[in-house]
């Protein structure tokens, strides 16, 4: 592939905020709860960019909003997960999309991992639920 050719096939990559803003205001459409992006891009351990995570109050919750985060970044965005996990258990879900990766979780879970305590030197934002 030539550099016009990489040029203009990187023009065509939605950027990570549009990711980010796709992403935010699906789980904002399923009502998911407690909705926190962690900028990772300055941490070195780190292997994506931003880490998204929400939880639900049900599996099926989970399922549906991980379903229209899918749904909305294949038809605003043209992009499908490079990995997903966590479909069969109902307690977490993940959408990996290489510099945005994806997080569903029960409450329980949630507070299981804790990835916001795991990854606390990163930057922080909240987002409203609707």
């Amino acid at each position: 592939m030539n550099k016009q050719e990489l040029s203009q096939k990187e023009e065509k990559m939605p950027q990570l905020q549009d990711l980010l803003a796709v992403a935010v205001e699906a789980m904002q459409d399923r009502k998911a709860v407690n909705i926190v992006s962690l900028d990772l891009s300055g941490v070195d351990e780190a292997s994506t960019n931003i880490f998204l995570i929400c939880h639900g109050t049900s599996s099926t919750h989970i399922n549906g909003i991980a379903k229209n985060i899918e749904k909305a970044l294949w038809e605003q965005l043209g992009e499908r997960p490079n990995h997903t996990e966590g479909k069969q258990g109902g307690h977490w879900r993940l959408l990996d999309y290489f510099t945005l990766v994806i997080h569903v979780f029960n409450e329980e879970k949630r507070k299981f991992y804790n990835l916001e305590g795991l990854w606390s030197d990163a930057d922080r934002k909240e987002y409203p639920t609707l």
